[in-house]
């Protein structure tokens, strides 16, 4: 379809019923414009959100980058279950206009997988989506998820599948506009081994952190909050955020490592933090929405699963405060916490 007829279908689209169409009829009118920009807005989950603004070429330079490393060309197919509201879904949408693919477009708000007839290529979901759909997903070759952590238990029953999809992972931020390395699931990995895409330059900061240069997107030494581990072939594996790291008795914790230790032992969403304790200093401690069994800290410490050190000391269950995309706003949950907000903590670990 060429450009004026692409057009002219998206004027149409603009007045249709349906939310995620409009949304796609507006990105897709100003994707086909020269001086486009592409906005970004960052979460909010560790600070005040903030707006950032990407070129047509680096969008454009994203999409051939995505497309090397998972041999996605021309003629692709495509099925497109992202809303143009997100960038996730507004880059699909480049990678499919600048690609050439063949685009099967539905819902992004409904579980589409199972009215949709038909194999395809590849597929980029969100965790809840992926969980929704898991006894259709070998009807794509390809699976990218990403816009949000993949829980323990779910990459649990992902592995138990057996499925003949590749399923990768993506790594990414609001500055690197999306993913800048993709992590394949495979049975028998005990942790997450991420890739940079081509051209993608990667080294530490002295706290360990991910330092980040990407010329083809003119990013330069952009120093993330990411601490990471390389391995020898230039992959790495996430460990955690250092803004988030829990100094308790002396002793560095990542929460993030924890939560995919006793993800499958909690029921429903949760956090971990740290709040202020007499003993520890700073004791980690658990928040989640759903009551859990009783003495679960105790069994969590009696599991073996765990250090110690990384057993939470404190049990809340509260509302978990949460962004338009399903992350926890952790910062502001233990400063609620911290404030006496969501009351007492309903168990205590000596």
């Amino acid at each position: 379809m060429d450009a004026p007829t692409l057009l002219a279908r998206m004027e149409v689209d603009k007045q249709d019923t349906r939310p995620w169409v409009r949304a796609r009829a507006h990105w897709v009118s100003s994707w086909l414009k020269s001086d486009m920009s592409l906005e970004v807005n960052t979460s909010g989950t560790t600070g005040t959100p903030k707006t950032l603004l990407f070129t047509k070429n680096q969008a454009y330079q994203s999409a051939l980058a995505t497309s090397r490393f998972l041999g996605l060309g021309s003629g692709t197919r495509a099925f497109i279950a992202l809303s143009c509201d997100y960038v996730a879904g507004k880059m699909m949408w480049v990678r499919a206009l600048t690609l050439g693919w063949s685009v099967t477009e539905v819902d992004p708000g409904a579980a589409p997988w199972t009215e949709t007839p038909g194999s395809f290529d590849f597929v980029a979901l969100v965790p809840l989506q992926l969980a929704l759909c898991m006894s259709h997903l070998d009807r794509f070759k390809q699976v990218l998820v990403g816009g949000a952590p993949l829980g323990a238990p779910l990459i649990a029953d992902l592995l138990n599948k057996r499925l003949s999809s590749e399923i990768w992972v993506s790594f990414g931020m609001a500055e690197t506009l999306t993913h800048i390395a993709l992590a394949a699931l495979k049975e028998g990995a005990k942790e997450l081994s991420y890739q940079p895409l081509s051209g993608v330059q990667l080294a530490q900061n002295k706290l360990g952190c991910l330092v980040v240069d990407y010329p083809m997107l003119e990013i330069n030494q952009l120093e993330t909050n990411d601490v990471v581990e390389f391995k020898e072939d230039g992959s790495f594996i996430w460990r955690g955020r250092v803004d988030h790291v829990i100094n308790s008795a002396g002793i560095k914790i990542h929460p993030e490592s924890v939560s995919q230790v006793i993800g499958p032992l909690i029921d429903g969403p949760f956090d971990l933090g740290g709040v202020e304790d007499q003993k520890w200093g700073v004791a980690l401690s658990l928040a989640t929405e759903k009551p859990q069994p009783p003495n679960l800290l105790n069994a969590l410490a009696e599991s073996g699963l765990l250090h110690p050190h990384e057993v939470p000391k404190y049990l809340w269950v509260t509302q978990l405060p949460k962004t338009p995309s399903g992350k926890v706003k952790s910062q502001q949950l233990w400063a609620d916490i911290a404030q006496g907000n969501c009351g007492e903590p309903v168990e205590k670990k000596d």
